[in-house]
């Protein structure tokens, strides 16, 4: 690296020259990167094969020049070496930026939880005194059955209800945008791999020598953004039919609590019970917690507020599959109690919707809360990170040394550990931590 130019045949090392301005030699150039590692090397220093192919977190950092440090992104010999790194360095740039968005918006939904319960409250202060409504041959029927946009649309619609649910769809738009933004689509391979399929397409040519790994892909902010919309939505529904119920006096014609709804949350429940299974299989037990409350959720409200022509038919299953669905959580929670936090008070109220059919307003604890900050803060260099056997990153919080044990979300590997010990293959990522801890985040 350190002789004169005078001295190199070009002919036999030309020299390459990355955009910081730095000559190299290809020998040198070649080492320093490691070519020799992915690829198989003639005798005369030419790559000659692949030697394996490149696994997500191959690189355990970016390439750059010896000399000023600068990242090296344009050298068309190392582009697959290069690309691994700046696929990888993104993928980490995202894990942080969605865990560490996700708190502040949770704490936004249970605002809204919040202003929601007390507004209740006032509700039931101020009247109870029943007059005179229209008769039932007056009141439209309105069958709402297509899950929670079409009733969110219903409700969005109803001009009187605007003021007392702009902030809450404020917030809801804000969730939702959060959502598409950790789809599997939005993540680094899932943006890689899109454009390779729309060339192959273009090109007519097949995909089966370069399969889709769908363990690369991170889950866990995925699922807490669909967890969170669907909370979020249920607070929005929730008001509605507790405001929908309360028919204290003479309806006006243009009254929108004439409206006889004949709710149906059967495409909704499912949702709940797909969110719970894949959380489980990717080994997320506060999501798949989560999931089956929100289940139980809705069968309450079903029963407590539908007033359909099927309601006494319907009332008793609802019951049934809402109180099952809790006691699937609750079996949930014990197994995890470290990862599942707070969920009781919820699951009291609901359990007393569906065996009371009354409408108890459910609030998000502050332990809950505290999990979800704890989930942020895990990403914001308060605890150490680590790699599992297969390489993949992850972090232990509090402390930052492993007391319990776990599994990697990408691969099922076991990680963490007992006593501040590490299971075996768990090795310190220093080189991302210090990465990490210097990084600063934009929206």
């Amino acid at each position: 690296m350190s002789s004169p130019y005078s001295d190199i045949d070009l002919d036999d090392d030309p020299i390459m020259i990355p955009q910081c301005g730095h000559m190299m030699t290809v020998s040198n150039m070649d080492g320093h990167l490691g070519l020799s590692n992915h690829f198989e090397m003639s005798l005369e220093g030419h790559p000659t094969a692949l030697k394996g192919e490149s696994q997500p977190f191959d690189a355990q950092d970016l390439k750059t020049c010896p000399i000023c440090r600068e990242p090296i992104r344009s050298l068309n010999r190392y582009n697959r070496i290069i690309r691994r790194g700046l696929i990888d360095e993104s993928t980490r740039k995202f894990i942080t930026w969605s865990n560490t968005t996700f708190a502040p918006l949770a704490n936004k939904v249970q605002d809204i939880e919040s202003d929601f319960a007390d507004s209740q409250k006032n509700s039931e202060r101020h009247e109870k005194q029943q007059v005179q409504i229209c008769s039932e041959d007056q009141r439209p029927v309105v069958k709402l059955d297509k899950g929670r946009n079409h009733f969110l649309n219903y409700i969005k619609k109803i001009v009187v209800l605007t003021s007392r649910f702009k902030k809450a769809y404020g917030v809801r738009q804000n969730v939702v945008a959060f959502q598409r933004k950790v789809s599997d689509g939005e993540q680094p391979y899932g943006r890689i791999w899109d454009l390779v399929e729309n060339e192959r397409r273009r090109k007519g040519s097949s995909n089966d020598h370069f399969p889709f790994q769908v363990d690369v892909l991170q889950p866990r902010s995925r699922l807490l953004g669909i967890s969170l919309a669907v909370r979020c939505d249920l607070a929005i529904i929730s008001e509605f039919l507790a405001v929908q119920a309360q028919q204290s006096g003479l309806l006006a014609a243009d009254d929108f609590r004439r409206a006889i709804l004949d709710i149906d949350f059967a495409q909704a429940r499912q949702e709940c019970l797909n969110l719970a299974d894949e959380a489980a299989s990717k080994h997320q037990p506060l999501v798949q917690v989560e999931a089956r409350i929100y289940f139980a959720r809705f069968a309450a409200l079903e029963r407590t507020f539908n007033q359909g022509l099927s309601k006494a038919e319907r009332a008793a299953t609802m019951r049934e599959q809402g109180l099952e669905q809790l006691g699937v959580a609750i079996d949930i929670s014990k197994k995890h109690p470290g990862s599942v936090k707070g969920l009781s008070g919820q699951i009291e109220a609901i359990r007393r919707m569906l065996n009371d059919g009354t409408f108890y307003s459910v609030v998000t604890s502050q332990e809950t809360q505290e999990v979800y900050a704890a989930l942020s803060r895990e990403f914001r260099g308060t605890g150490h990170w680590y790699r599992c056997a297969n390489g993949h990153p992850f972090t232990v919080g509090e402390c930052g040394m492993p007391m319990q044990t776990s599994r990697c979300p990408q691969c099922g590997a076991q990680v963490g550990g007992q006593n501040h010990q590490s299971v075996t293959g768990v090795t310190r990522d220093d080189e991302m931590e210090r990465r990490m801890g210097a990084l600063t985040l934009g929206e």
